[in-house]
């Protein structure tokens, strides 16, 4: 996970010295002889030059002490301590600092004496103690009431922001923060572009000073969270009215990370492009190109010349800085990403060797410890480490590693902590000491299990995971699975791999929700099987388990059998020809012109279910509940070819449901009969979506067969007042949506049409509250037949689940693409059809297998296109 090296640069300094109103106060003050070196020290400070900053300000200490003014000289001592601490001079630092305030305590002074605290708060934060900056700035604020200067409380304030986004609590310090600019919104989550532009449209510009500083903070909050049109919104709006001598570098960085994680990769290295020709700090520069270097890296495929012509800049610049916290932090991300680089192209950087990156290494190594800075040395150990990792140099490798982690793990950092742990679990494998590998992959995954709250709740690491971080729970996967060729797996370690799959996908849920509101994660250990009682005990004896799990060299499939052990197969294929082949069976399968989907579809089933073929058939299994990896969450599993003769598919031989996690939807069988429905549709043109006409015809077979307590709601009357109403008034164990939606791995931009509205995830949840608290129980069905997952979106299939998971109801019907509404139609009829027959009493799973059979049937519907995207996720009884 990427560690939040560059949040306290330079905007974090120049928040603790408040350095506009200082400036200003002087300024109203009698000339002093002073006064020039303490304003040259503040233009040195923000353009990050230490020693001119550190020169001025002692020359001004000095004047001071002559004149025996204990005020100017406290004042100037807190500055020098920040100085002091940038240099590693951390005892200095810290005795300045506390020379400052007990001279101030002294002069009733209270916004000089709450200045000097919110120094000392910085000081805390650089040092990694987030608990006593707040202390310090709490009681800054608290001067600065009593001094009735607002501008000192908001700066304050703002500065307990970066305390709480460093604790992880961004909910938290959005609501500082928004409060702090009186704003009418009291969370992030309800702030609109409205009151953005009413509460600008009511400040004096020029924007500056600590104002400015607030605005930018709360764009880097929004941003954290997940509210990307508002931050942009907001730094674009506050653009043209900042003072002309304000290094919009800032801004456009700002912009750039936005867009990054939007995944807009070509205009956030435009914005990086920008920050050249623009006033801004050599850190912001140096950044600027660090992130361009981090999107070439990352681009498909990588843009390795982009990354060259940077190179050669960034290291010219960070030699031109002293020694500091901040530039060994830049120095770190640098040397990361010549790593990186160098693993994956050892041939690119001939003039760049291994001896030379670890000589780097300790140069930072010895710098941190200058700096007496544990954390700084951590990293700097375990990046030594990394790169005798890399030169096969086990012993030296796990020794390194081992330090970086007891460093880490004194200061409770839980954020490294994960990653030694990982990186001794790759050593240890490599050497194969199986068991202790597996051992600290185990470890690694409940270290980052603790902080995945912090993850979920911020967007840029959540960024990062996706990034490269779920490597970790599959590379324990592969561990768990190696067994002598021809030989099984013991139970305990296949019942350990498809508890870590578990775990990625509770987690990959929680950052889609951008929040740990799956609880299932703390306790799934004691949840899923152990070695003593290896079986789930599953109510339906005929259903049958499958995890695919794709891993980089292979594909690997744990197949469940109640009552049985646990099987497992595999097929050797690499990962990147197992997601071509996905990928061309899920864009060929939706031409409806075309068969071409017949060779990657038979080619997943060979890979996929052939293997279990004999034992599902020995066990009379009639269910495959699919838990589905990675990309295989948006394709349509049941269009899977067994015979591309005699065309034939998967679901003509089993019926077929998924569900992102067992420990999410426990199985259970409760009759829907009779089936009392609220029915929702749209037929009508909607937030540019087609109009769907056949939506009419649906929802009326579907009222033939409902229960006449039914209510149907279309058009102007799906609206949410009166849903609300539906659902406070009535109790409905299913809710059929015939409406269009969409699935996204952005949970903003997954949502359902309602008339002249959206509902998104957390509004439908909110109405389907009301519904279980008037039934008392959970929703049985929620059937959406118009949705489709975003188009390009890889991890789409999330916004899917993230639906079913939210939105409490026990199982989900809805549509990989938005099918054509004459066909989903007769699906749904016969769908409810089975449902509603009380002779028989089918499952819901069996219900879906009926009505896809009986499209498959029809000439007019044979092909896939028109059956296949109907996916039932959750419990499939």
């Amino acid at each position: 996970m990427k560690r939040r090296f560059l949040a306290l640069i330079l905007v974090g300094f120049v928040l603790a010295l408040d350095l506009g109103g200082w400036t200003q106060s002087l300024r109203a003050q009698p000339p002093l002889l002073g006064l020039s070196s303490e304003i040259q020290a503040e233009q040195a400070f923000r353009q990050g030059d230490w020693t001119s900053a550190q020169q001025k300000w002692e020359y001004a200490l000095a004047l001071s002490e002559k004149q025996n003014n204990l005020r100017d000289k406290g004042r100037i001592l807190s500055k020098l301590a920040l100085v002091y601490a940038q240099f590693g001079q951390w005892d200095l630092a810290e005795m300045t600092i506390q020379q400052s305030v007990a001279l101030l305590q002294n002069q009733k002074d209270p916004q000089t004496l709450a200045q000097a605290y919110n120094n000392q708060g910085t000081l805390e934060l650089m040092r990694g103690q987030s608990q006593s900056a707040l202390t310090a700035w709490r009681q800054s604020e608290t001067l600065y009431e009593q001094g009735k200067d607002p501008k000192g409380v908001l700066l304050s304030r703002v500065n307990q922001v970066r305390a709480y986004n460093s604790l992880g609590k961004f909910r938290f310090s959005c609501r500082v923060i928004l409060k702090s600019l009186d704003l009418s919104a009291s969370t992030c989550a309800d702030l609109t572009l409205d009151d953005i532009d009413q509460q600008l449209g009511r400040i004096d510009f020029p924007l500056e000073g600590v104002n400015l500083s607030g605005w930018l903070t709360l764009g880097d909050v929004l941003r954290k969270l997940g509210r990307f049109e508002e931050s942009l919104y907001l730094v674009q709006a506050i653009q043209p009215q900042i003072p002309a001598d304000y290094p919009q570098g800032e801004l456009w960085l700002s912009v750039g990370k936005t867009l990054q994680l939007q995944g807009q990769k070509e205009g956030a290295f435009e914005a990086y492009q920008r920050i050249k020709a623009e006033k801004s700090s050599i850190f912001t520069q140096i950044e600027a190109k660090l992130l361009q270097i981090s999107l070439s890296l990352t681009s498909n495929p990588p843009k390795l010349k982009t990354t060259l012509a940077l190179l050669p800049d960034v290291e010219q610049q960070l030699k031109q800085l002293p020694v500091s916290h901040s530039q060994i932090e830049l120095s770190l991300t640098h040397l990361n990403q010549l790593i990186q680089l160098k693993s994956q192209n050892p041939d690119l950087l001939p003039y760049v060797s291994w001896q030379q990156l670890e000589t780097l290494a300790q140069t930072t190594l010895q710098q941190s410890q200058q700096l007496a800075d544990q954390r700084l040395i951590a990293y700097s150990l375990g990046i030594l480490g990394r790169i005798d990792e890399k030169r096969q140099q086990w012993s030296s490798a796990y020794q390194l590693t081992e330090k970086a982690l007891s460093i880490s793990e004194s200061l409770n950092a839980q954020e490294i902590v994960y990653i030694w742990q990982w990186q001794l679990g790759r050593i240890l494998a490599q050497q194969q000491q199986i068991e202790a590998a597996i051992a600290a992959y185990r470890s690694a995954i409940q270290t980052h299990r603790k902080i995945s709250g912090e993850i979920a709740a911020n967007r840029e690491a959540q960024f990062a995971f996706q990034e490269g971080g779920e490597n970790l729970y599959r590379e324990a996967v592969r561990l768990l699975l190696q067994s002598p060729k021809g030989e099984q797996p013991s139970q305990a370690h296949l019942i350990e791999a498809r508890q870590v799959m578990e775990s990625l996908q509770i987690v990959s849920l929680n950052n889609f929700f951008q929040d740990n509101c799956i609880q299932q994660l703390e306790s799934i250990d004691a949840q899923l099987e152990t070695p003593e009682n290896s079986q789930r005990k599953f109510n339906d004896s005929t259903a049958a388990i499958l995890y695919p799990l794709i891993l980089t060299d292979r594909l690997g499939v744990i197949l469940s059998i109640p009552g049985q052990p646990l099987t497992y197969y595999e097929t050797l294929v690499p990962q990147s020809i197992l997601e071509k082949v996905i990928a061309r069976f899920r864009y060929t399968v939706v031409i409806r012109s075309r068969w071409d989907f017949m060779a990657p579809g038979s080619q997943l089933y060979d890979w996929l279910i052939r293997p279990s073929e004999e034992i599902l058939e020995k066990f009379n299994i009639k269910t495959l509940v699919i838990v589905p990896d990675g990309s295989l969450r948006n394709t349509p599993l049941s269009a899977l070819v067994s015979d591309p003769i005699k065309r034939e598919y998967l679901i003509q031989k089993y019926r077929v449901a998924v569900t992102p996690g067992l420990q999410l939807f426990p199985s259970s069988n409760t009759s829907l009969q009779p089936l009392s429905m609220l029915l929702g549709g749209i037929t009508v043109e909607q937030q540019d979506k087609i109009a769907l006409p056949y939506v009419d015809i649906e929802l009326a077979k579907i009222q033939q067969i409902a229960a006449p307590d039914s209510l149907v709601l279309k058009n102007e009357k799906l609206i949410l007042q009166n849903l609300e109403r539906a659902f406070r008034n009535s109790t409905f164990p299913i809710v059929h949506l015939a409406t269009h939606g969409v699935f996204s791995s952005n949970l903003e931009k997954t949502y359902i049409v309602i008339w002249q509205n959206t509902l998104n995830i957390s509004e439908l949840t909110s109405l389907l509250e009301l519904n279980r608290l008037q039934r008392n129980q959970s929703l049985e069905l929620l059937v959406l037949s118009a949705c489709e997952t975003a188009a390009g979106d890889q991890r789409a299939a999330l916004g899917l689940a993230g639906i079913a998971v939210k939105s409490g109801a026990r199982s989900t019907l809805a549509t990989l693409w938005s099918v054509d509404d004459q066909g989903t139609a007769e699906f749904m009829s016969h769908f409810y059809e089975n449902l509603a027959n009380p002779a028989e009493k089918i499952s819901k799973a069996e219900a879906v297998q009926r009505a896809q059979m009986k499209l498959l049937n029809n000439q007019w519907y044979a092909h896939p296109y028109y059956w296949s995207p109907f996916i039932l996720v959750g419990n499939w009884q």
